[in-house]
């Protein structure tokens, strides 16, 4: 019954909302690109403007479109399959969790299907299953990898299936986003330090070297036969920007945090009220008994969540001094913006909600990782001394000429193996000047490291004097799903800091990890299913009106230009938004897939507050086209306004 309610439900919302649309949305014009070309030449090649590995997407994709020929139409049919196979093997996951876990209650029994609807009706996963993004499509097997991997140990008879089938998920996710290689690894590691065990070791370890090979036979492919996109030089050159990763090692985890006490929110609402209702009930016990029966102890208050709701309020002052507010990434229109006083409300709300979370999270696994903590003393320590060391050594600026002169050579060869590859409007003057940025990054990296060390140091010494003592291991055992959740989290984390992550649909990732790491303790807890129920209704809401929003105005925005074509204006001298240029350039032969190392953008309108389309240009400019769509979200009819430059029109360069 509640597997077939889940369906209805999803269902249902698909067609409210209606996939069928035949236009790109934001960047998914890049992926499909190479779909068009498979479908038209049966060879493969990735669009120059991709940093992503994207080929099972693409192969994916083109199998949809074999029945009736190209559109985006099939494409996002491809996108939403994926969609539904994760929400079903993430609804099994949860199912079996309970079933192993709980007694058959009336909250158990609705636990997964509540927790699955929070993960669906979350504004980007929703919003991002009607595109042809690679998000959706990364998220769905790597949701599928993880169900696989926690399965392999909780069935133990069909161990050796179900890891095979999560290696098999985790190879087809790696050639959709490369770093898909993160939760192979984390497993890897839960196997090397004997947290997992598997009956059958050896062919483990076979089976988990398929995704590296997979990742390793792609990268071949790309650099030998295939020829690397300009995409994936720009991103190797973010990487390099040592000061932009320092900047995210201190802002990137309190965002994660933040985004999924956001996305938490339906859940942590059921936790909270319910915990309000039970501690009124103990009070009305305790009033009518005169004290005898009853007690009034255990309210919100625990010291996890009291350290959560600290941390949470100081970065909301830092970020509310720097005038950022939730949501603090900015992308394409997934993710509704509102108000002054709405993102307050959301920023103090997710506050909330990511104590909570953090809060259930540390419950399941603490134990186990104070004894992982208290085990690995011996080499937290030293590692942590040979960090402070070499801190202070360069706090004392002793090396900072000899710093400075390693990170100009790197720059400078850098530069010239790259420039004639990756056109750029910065000389090699303007990076040789910001060498003092580089150096004083990878220093604040580094320091950074050694405040994590001391911190773990302090806390493992702590630990095993406290339970060396006492000789108490009791709970020290962790379930298969959080350890592998939380250990992947940490990857992901350290991956989104490495790569200067700067958009919400990235960190995403790390929300259905942490629902798995929260599970169990969202079963103790025995949430109020109706509280939950209406915060989910209501983030349906948002999310189906804010992905009916987006369609309605790409197509009003589609409709504007193809207008401005009929009145024989050259495609050249159309400046609508990037989607809607590169697009119909490509389309009309300006540009082909098969010219690899080109520069990417054709034009860029800028699209300040999630708006989906540019502003008025500079200059003196009339309104020419408006084109009407349905604002959804608002409630309202808005415009797609066309301006023509007065004094010159504009040349695409």
């Amino acid at each position: 019954m509640r597997i077939a309610l889940l369906v209805a439900i999803v269902v249902g919302s698909i067609l409210l909302v209606n996939p069928l649309y035949n236009y790109p949305v934001g960047d998914d014009w890049t992926y499909a690109l190479s779909v068009k070309h498979l479908y038209e030449t049966g060879h493969l090649r990735l669009a120059d403007e991709s940093a992503a590995s994207i080929i099972f997407q693409v192969v994916w994709g083109y199998l949809f479109c074999l029945p009736f020929g190209f559109s985006f139409g099939a494409l996002h049919l491809s996108t939403l399959a994926l969609s539904l196979g994760g929400l079903i093997g993430f609804y099994k996951l949860c199912e079996q969790l309970t079933e192993m876990n709980a007694p058959q209650d009336r909250v158990s029994r609705w636990l997964p299907l509540l927790v699955t609807l929070t993960l669906w009706f979350n504004p980007i996963y929703f919003t991002l299953s009607f595109t042809f993004y690679t998000d959706v499509p990364f998220y769905g097997l790597m949701i599928l990898a993880l169900a696989s991997f926690v399965l392999s140990q909780t069935n133990r008879p069909r161990e050796i299936f179900f890891f095979a089938l999560g290696c098999l998920f985790s190879s087809c996710a790696v050639l959709v986003r490369q770093y898909a290689i993160i939760l192979p690894l984390a497993v890897a590691l839960l196997l090397l330090a004997r947290v997992w065990k598997v009956r059958s070791g050896r062919i483990a370890a076979l089976l988990l070297m398929a995704p590296v090979a997979t990742l390793a036979a792609f990268y071949y492919w790309l650099t030998v036969h295939h020829g690397i996109p300009t995409q994936f030089r720009f991103a190797q050159l973010e990487m390099l920007k040592t000061y932009r990763i320092a900047r995210d090692v201190y802002r990137v985890p309190i965002v994660a945090v933040f985004y999924s006490g956001l996305f938490f929110l339906p859940l942590s609402l059921a936790v909270l009220s319910r915990e309000g209702l039970d501690r009124y009930r103990a009070w009305v016990k305790y009033r009518n008994t005169g004290g005898r029966q009853g007690e009034t102890a255990g309210g919100y208050f625990t010291v996890r969540r009291g350290v959560a709701v600290l941390l949470g309020v100081t970065a909301v002052i830092l970020y509310v001094a720097s005038h950022r507010l939730m949501p603090y990434l900015t992308d394409s229109p997934i993710f509704p913006q509102g108000g002054r006083t709405l993102s307050l409300g959301l920023t103090m709300g997710s506050v909330v909600s990511a104590a909570v979370l953090v809060e259930l999270i540390g419950r399941e696994s603490w134990p186990w990782l104070g004894d992982t903590l208290r085990r690995r003393v011996r080499l937290i320590f030293p590692a942590t001394a040979c960090i402070v060391v070499v801190s202070l050594i360069l706090a004392s600026g002793i090396l900072d000429r000899t710093i400075e002169q390693l990170v100009d050579r790197a720059l400078v060869a850098y530069y010239v193996r790259y420039s004639s590859e990756i056109p750029t409007n910065q000389s090699l003057e303007y990076w040789r000047s910001r060498v003092g940025e580089f150096s004083g990054g990878a220093k604040q990296i580094l320091y950074s490291m050694g405040i994590v060390g001391v911190i773990l140091s302090l806390l493992a010494g702590s630990l095993r004097g406290r339970l060396g003592q006492t000789g108490d291991r009791q709970g020290a055992t962790p379930s298969p799903e959080a350890t592998l959740s939380l250990a992947t989290m940490l990857l992901l984390a350290g991956t989104f800091v490495l790569i200067s992550c700067r958009f919400d649909r990235y960190i995403f990732i790390v929300f259905p990890f942490a629902l798995v790491a929260s599970y169990r303790s969202l079963m103790v807890k025995k949430i109020s299913p109706w509280v939950a129920a209406g915060g989910i209704f209501v983030l349906a809401l948002v999310s189906v009106a804010s992905t009916k929003t987006m369609i309605s105005g790409y197509a009003a925005l589609f409709r504007a230009g193809e207008e401005l074509l009929r009145r024989g204006v050259p495609l050249e001298q159309i400046n609508l938004t990037y989607t809607f240029n590169a697009w119909m350039l490509y389309q009309q032969g300006y540009r082909t897939i098969e010219r690899v190392g080109q520069p990417s953008y054709w034009v860029y309108a800028a699209r300040p507050d999630f708006v989906y389309f540019g502003g008025k240009p500079d200059g003196p400019a009339r309104v020419v086209i408006e084109v009407p769509f349905t604002n959804y979200l608002r409630l309202r009819r808005d415009r797609v306004q066309v301006w023509e430059k007065l004094s010159a029109s504009p040349v695409v360069k």
